[in-house]
């Protein structure tokens, strides 16, 4: 939560004699405070931003900008010069270069704002039913891709999908929400009924992918413990010695479940691949604007 800017109270009046002797150098000694005191109270530690300007309210000085300083009395000091020739290309020759010049002598006022140290407040996350919608161990937390937007969802009715520990609404039907890629977050969440998330897994199949299809064999002869089936093709990177190929899976029951991978960001083995090794998609000729994937076999059991 951003707090307003509070304005100081501060109109002070400052006077810049044409006495030599009171005039500031052209080169003041460096460890001395420039000649020009300005004196100011804060009732609360803050950041302060102080301008120089003259009698007809024209700024001819940003003095200090964001500038840390106690609760209590502080005191800014100017050294006479202005920054009005100021180079405004700076950034394209990376070099920051103010030829400030000495004010002509008159009466010059200070403007300054203060603010507090800025709070950063958890409100809320828009879009997330994950509990809480950041990471922790739990699974259930934060929401889905990084990377992504969902692009798959899929209905298991009641009974199919497993129960989750500590998740009762998990006994009811369940919804599964794919998206492609993740580099954090769920590349495929369970969600129970009222779109709640029950459980998340980061990739299945290899580095980088979710699931950007999902499906379900309701017909007369399902495969046993199988519920649901999640794929995605993927391009190929330095993982998979940029080979393309597709990663299919198959989800299973609780009572078929694989044995838990070494990277938790594959899981904990709800999901099986279905084709062993994975299916290779034979790479383009130089030139060639597309691929048929052909030769693709059923695999049975």
């Amino acid at each position: 939560m951003i707090r307003s800017l509070t304005a100081l109270l501060l109109f002070t009046a400052i006077s810049v004699a044409a006495d030599p002797q009171s005039a500031p150098k052209s080169h003041p000694d460096p460890v001395s405070k420039p000649p020009i005191a300005i004196p100011f109270t804060l009732k609360s530690p803050g950041f302060v931003t102080l301008v120089i300007e003259d009698a007809e309210g024209h700024r001819v000085r940003n003095l200090i900008s964001e500038t840390e300083f106690p609760v209590g009395n502080n005191v800014a000091y100017w050294d006479g010069f202005d920054d009005l020739e100021l180079d405004t290309e700076a950034a394209t020759h990376a070099i920051y270069h103010v030829p400030g010049k000495l004010v002509t002598p008159g009466v010059y006022k200070v403007r300054g704002l203060v603010r507090p140290k800025l709070d950063v407040i958890y409100e809320m996350t828009p879009y997330t039913e994950g509990n809480p919608p950041w990471h922790t161990e739990d699974s259930s937390s934060q929401w889905l891709t990084n990377h992504t937007a969902p692009g798959a969802v899929l209905f298991v009715p009641s009974g199919a999908a497993p129960a989750r520990e500590g998740k009762p609404n998990s006994q009811g039907g369940q919804m599964l929400v794919g998206s492609y890629v993740a580099e954090g977050g769920s590349g495929l969440a369970w969600l129970d009924h009222e779109g709640k998330k029950l459980y998340g897994q980061m990739w299945l199949g290899g580095v980088w992918t979710g699931a950007s299809h999902l499906a379900r064999d309701t017909g007369d002869k399902p495969v046993a413990g199988v519920y649901a089936y999640a794929g995605a093709g993927w391009r190929g990177d330095k993982y998979n010695g940029n080979q393309p190929e597709l990663r299919l899976h198959e989800l299973v029951v609780t009572g078929k479940k694989a044995t838990a991978p070494k990277d938790k960001r594959m899981g904990t083995g709800d999901d099986r691949p279905v084709l062993t090794p994975t299916f290779k998609i034979p790479q383009a000729p130089k030139g060639a604007d597309n691929i048929e994937l052909s030769g693709t076999k059923d695999k049975t059991r």
